[in-house]
């Protein structure tokens, strides 16, 4: 019953049966259906976490809580394991029972280690998988080898009958994988799964699928990509994670009688006129009703706007290859300041700038803005009319959203910048060193 309907009234008469049965596992899901109605407490909490003990041992259920999460009785693992640690877990009395989402990633031996041992349990509720395939070590002549061979993965097709959402990465990680209950597909690699490369069985049940080609496909590749006769139920197409690749999305989807059934297109920014033509001209090819959108876009890049039809998002103030040289900030009273990298600075920006609450968003913008009227610096530049000026209040509130781990500069001018006010910053562009 529960797996035809997943609600809270199949959940609590599975809970009933588990408790039944004496299985701490029961407590855990009626803890986590009274928690949805009434709201969490520390009482449920210790609870919980004592009838998780129970059920699966404390070291186990404490790695759990760290990659992953157990909610009304059933196990996630959303950050991968290898395939030793793999094996502890499927060994454990009702994991495999219980496990809905695995990560899995490893070495190729390992990997079809890991493949083996979830076919021989059948993990019956196994709903998510995601495996990350890395060739075998310092062998660079099997890289291009298949890591996870047609027999083995026709029987983890077979063990897994409830999967609807498969993510694989790396190169030649699977050879002919079709599983008719995959619904949702997200590869890292374009040749990850050789089966989206060539003709044959079709997905019968996929819809979505999710793309990045991570390197440059041959002409003869491109050709074969993502046959229609394998994908005949496939409505949403993701290839906006292909940045660099972005002419072989374009030349991909040209003339590819796929786009004829998409209900749904999402797209690399458009850095000029004929990329907005060429995707025009995609659109053209689709449905009436189908929605194509476009994952970033820049100032000034086209010189038109696009259809109506298409759906683009607030352009972004910087430019889209970045701009060369550094940026000097001079702070008043430091007589260092500092000086950023400009295109390191976008990188930063562009993982977080969408996300950024709107006053931050609006200094980032007033400051891009500047910096991208301020000259060039050349050899013959007064270095008093290459500067502007700007509000260290601003760009204070600008920074202090961000995630500056990897960006050491610019978190040392967030530092420099805190429990000041009223400061007047002189920004101007120096050669790059």
């Amino acid at each position: 019953m529960l797996a035809a309907s997943w609600d809270r009234e199949h959940l609590a008469v599975y809970a009933d049966a588990l408790v039944a049965l004496g299985d701490p596992r029961g407590d855990v899901v009626a803890i986590d259906l009274h928690v949805d109605t009434h709201g969490p407490s520390e009482e449920l909490a210790r609870g919980k976490r004592a009838a998780i003990d129970a059920w699966l041992g404390a070291e186990l259920a404490a790695r759990i809580a760290a990659i992953g999460e157990i909610r009304h009785g059933f196990i996630e693992l959303r950050w991968p394991v290898d395939a030793d640690e793999l094996d502890r877990m499927l060994g454990v009395a009702g994991f495999a029972s219980a496990v809905r989402a695995i990560a899995i990633e490893d070495h190729d031996p390992n990997l079809r280690r890991a493949i083996d041992a979830i076919c021989r349990v059948r993990p019956p509720w196994l709903e998510r998988f995601h495996v990350v395939r890395y060739p075998d070590a310092f062998d660079d002549a099997l890289r291009d080898s298949i890591a996870i061979d047609d027999d083995r993965a026709r029987r983890f097709v077979d063990a897994t009958p409830r999967l609807r959402a498969l993510t694989v990465a790396g190169a030649n990680a699977f050879g002919e994988l079709v599983h008719p209950g995959v619904r949702e597909l997200c590869v890292y690699d374009y040749n990850a799964i050789a089966s989206l490369l060539s003709d044959g069985p079709p997905f019968a049940s996929l819809t979505a699928l999710d793309m990045q080609l991570f390197v440059a496909p041959s002409d003869a590749e491109l050709a074969s990509l993502l046959l229609a006769s394998r994908l005949p139920a496939l409505r949403r197409l993701d290839l906006s994670r292909n940045e660099r690749h972005r002419g072989h999305v374009f030349e991909l989807l040209r003339r590819h009688p796929l786009v004829a059934q998409l209900a749904w297109l999402r797209v690399p920014s458009l850095r000029n006129d004929a990329d907005l033509g060429a995707v025009e001209a995609v659109l053209a090819r689709m449905p009436a009703d189908a929605e194509l959108s476009v994952a970033r876009a820049y100032a000034g890049c086209t010189t038109r706007p696009p259809s109506s039809r298409i759906t683009m998002p607030s352009a972004w103030p910087w430019p889209p290859d970045g701009l060369p040289g550094r940026v000097a900030i001079a702070i008043p009273g430091d007589p260092f300041g500092e000086t950023v990298d400009l295109r390191g600075a976008i990188k930063v920006l562009e993982r977080a700038f969408e996300r950024l609450a709107e006053p931050a968003r609006a200094a980032w913008i007033e400051l891009w803005q500047l910096i991208s009227d301020l000259p060039e610096p050349g050899a013959l530049t007064d270095p008093t009319d290459n500067a502007r000026h700007f509000s260290g209040d601003a760009l204070a509130l600008a920074l202090e959203s961000l995630d500056l781990s990897e960006h050491r500069v610019w978190a040392d001018l967030r530092t420099a910048l805190r429990n000041r006010s009223g400061d007047t910053l002189e920004i101007r562009r120096v050669w790059r060193l």
